[in-house]
């Protein structure tokens, strides 16, 4: 959030986190196994999440790259990851199927959200912080369509449903009032869609 680091996630390979300030590399991530599969900034900046090929969630000390909490209580694998607006928890979502609360000072899963029918595959938060988006998949063939989730977080309750037959989406970014989702799908179009 600072504009000071950069974290990259490569394929099969440990994620690295970049100094942008002096053009360098501060150290390699350890993930343990076939890299990390998202990575996520706390909006103060202070930490850095990476959802592991493991399974496990590793949060960071931004600044330094050393660990501060291990998430090991998901069995499957985590494929999306954002930390709330205050940066005191982090949101998970993957092959579970559910949206877990993760307390991001020590790792522990604090709560979970109604178990859907589908994958998680991204995960964004609101400006305000009051919702999350959440696009799915299914697991039995990518180009069947899904529906997007607006979830309202303090409820856990779903706050409102996009859907489009044919249309899978697989990317999304919030305005920065937070009124509008444009989401990108697998048919290559961005969709607008009115979130207030």
């Amino acid at each position: 959030p600072n504009k000071t680091l950069l974290a990259l996630a490569r394929q099969e390979h440990p994620a690295i986190l970049w100094d942008l300030d002096v053009g360098r590399m501060l150290t390699d991530l350890p993930a343990k196994f076939s890299g990390s599969l998202a990575l996520a900034f706390s909006p103060d900046g202070q930490r850095l999440a990476s959802a592991d090929a493991d399974t496990a969630i590793r949060i960071y000390e931004a600044s330094t790259g050393a660990i501060r909490a291990t998430v090991n209580d998901l069995l499957l694998e985590t494929f999306a990851i954002t930390f709330s607006a205050d940066s005191k928890n982090l949101y998970a979502g993957g092959a579970d199927k559910t949206i877990s609360v993760i307390d991001a000072s020590t790792g522990k899963v604090v709560s979970s959200f109604p178990k859907q029918s589908f994958v998680v595959g991204d995960l964004r938060r609101t400006p305000d912080g009051k919702a999350l988006v959440a696009l799915y998949f299914d697991e039995k063939s990518f180009r069947n369509p899904v529906p997007a989730l607006v979830w309202d977080i303090a409820g856990q309750s779903i706050q409102t449903t996009f859907s489009e037959p044919g249309v899978t989406p697989n990317g999304s970014g919030f305005s920065k009032n937070g009124h509008v989702l444009i989401t990108n799908t697998s048919g290559s179009q961005l969709q607008i869609w009115p979130v207030r």
